[in-house]
């Protein structure tokens, strides 16, 4: 046997037989008839996580009674929980230590470790930077190597972070499990004419980890007041929530997603700031999807739509260049009045499944979308989508589904800043 895999399998042998002997003495533990031990047990087998599965499934064929009962709980539990870590992503995390360093080396590095597109953007040659971070989040190392150097600033795209020769900008900012919340500023607009009216924006964003994939996110304020005691919270409503996401179509994903407020009450004239601005940043997860509506072979696939409950997918037109599949789509939902507001608010998206049971993402964008009701007391929806797909050549399209989120859940970033320049 090859030695570098004999040592490997060395290594290895201990740590599975200490998660063996930690998952059994926490199934002993289980069974005690003080139910604050029993619970404790359970809740130190799902911390132990998915190493604990290989055996908690063994144990579940062998056990009977309460105890079976109680081992199928904590593997939901495991297996959620390993569920919303995929879907939140994964944290990029750095440990830099540079002093006087040439940029573009700096940047290589963060890139390196991080597995982040990092690039600067016309960045003299010359320039030297210096960085100390340990085991940090991309978007706090960044911010504290544009801050440090003061001519450089950092922008989130989609795909990647580009760093500008710019004045550092000191932004509202929030870093918490990973994400990066921040508040990039206001705008008030006034229309004039019929129905002319004045909308005051509160722009904002949330950097996700890399693979991270919501399904919607929005703003849920406490306090929005400038600096004269205008509260700027009513009419406000929220913005960039549910299908406005990702979710118009579904869509690969993405490093940013930006948040909005609008409100129809304006500062007052006199206001230089912002004095409160208090709540949270909402993200939603699907860990459990449902396919609602299925098209086999949509490539082939022109004119005739598949319908199944509510939902009815027409494929009007498809095209293939090279790796990228492209589809126009006509998307129809199709509900009572009676559950009009929950069908409007539900989440979905249009996906491809290959022959392999493998699904696969797209970019959509939007088109356009009609809404029409009838006598009967129903409302029709139809939304005009034209959507991107990656399919490696000689990769057979099986279907094209619509699904849904079954098991959603809300993760919250709290913020709270005072005193906010508005000009």
């Amino acid at each position: 046997m090859n030695r570098a895999l004999v040592l490997a399998l060395s290594i290895l042998a201990p740590a599975a037989q200490d998660s063996t002997f930690k998952v059994r003495e926490c199934l002993e533990r289980m069974q005690d008839d003080d139910i604050d031990v029993a619970d404790q047990a359970a809740a130190d087998l799902v911390s132990l996580g998915q190493t604990a599965l290989g055996v908690l499934r063994e144990e579940f064929t062998r056990r009977g009674g309460d105890l079976r009962l109680r081992i199928e709980v904590v593997i939901g539990r495991i297996e959620r929980a390993e569920r919303m870590k995929k879907a939140v992503g994964t944290v990029p995390r750095v440990t830099v230590d540079v002093k006087d360093a040439p940029v573009a080396e700096v940047l290589a590095l963060l890139e390196k470790r991080s597995g982040v597109k990092v690039e600067g953007v016309e960045l003299p040659a010359d320039l030297r930077v210096s960085l100390k971070a340990e085991n940090e989040v991309l978007w706090k190392a960044l911010d504290d190597l544009c801050r440090g150097d003061g001519g450089l600033m950092f922008q989130v795209g989609p795909r990647r972070v580009q760093i500008h020769r710019t004045p550092y900008r000191d932004l509202p900012r929030v870093f918490d499990k990973g994400f990066f919340f921040f508040v990039d500023g206001f705008t008030l607009n006034r229309y004039v004419g019929a129905g002319s009216r004045t909308q005051f924006s509160l722009q904002a964003a949330m950097v996700l980890p890399p693979g991270s994939t919501p399904l919607g996110a929005h703003l849920d304020l406490l306090e929005f007041e400038d600096d004269r005691g205008t509260n700027l919270l009513e009419a406000a409503r929220r913005g960039f929530r549910g299908r406005q996401y990702g979710w118009s179509g579904g869509s690969a994903p993405s490093l940013i997603v930006p948040l909005y407020l609008h409100s129809s009450t304006p500062p007052d004239e006199a206001a230089t700031a912002v004095a409160r601005l208090k709540g949270r940043a909402i993200l939603q997860f699907a860990l459990k999807m449902k396919s609602v509506v299925t098209l086999a072979k949509p490539l082939a696939q022109t004119g005739t739509p598949a319908r199944e409950g509510t939902f009815a997918l027409l494929v009007k037109n498809s095209r293939r260049t090279g790796a990228n599949v492209r589809f126009d789509l006509e998307v129809t939902h199709t509900y009572s009045t009676q559950t009009a507001e929950e069908e409007a608010a539900a989440n979905w998206r249009v996906e491809l499944r290959d022959a392999q049971g493998k699904m696969i993402s797209g970019r959509a964008d939007f088109r356009g979308a009609s809404s029409s009701s009838s006598g009967n007391f129903t409302i029709t929806e139809t939304q005009r989508l034209g959507m991107t797909f990656e399919v490696p050549e000689g990769t057979e399209v099986a279907s094209m589904e619509i699904i849904q989120p079954v098991d959603v859940v809300e993760m919250a970033i709290p913020f709270q800043f005072r005193d906010l320049p508005l000009r």
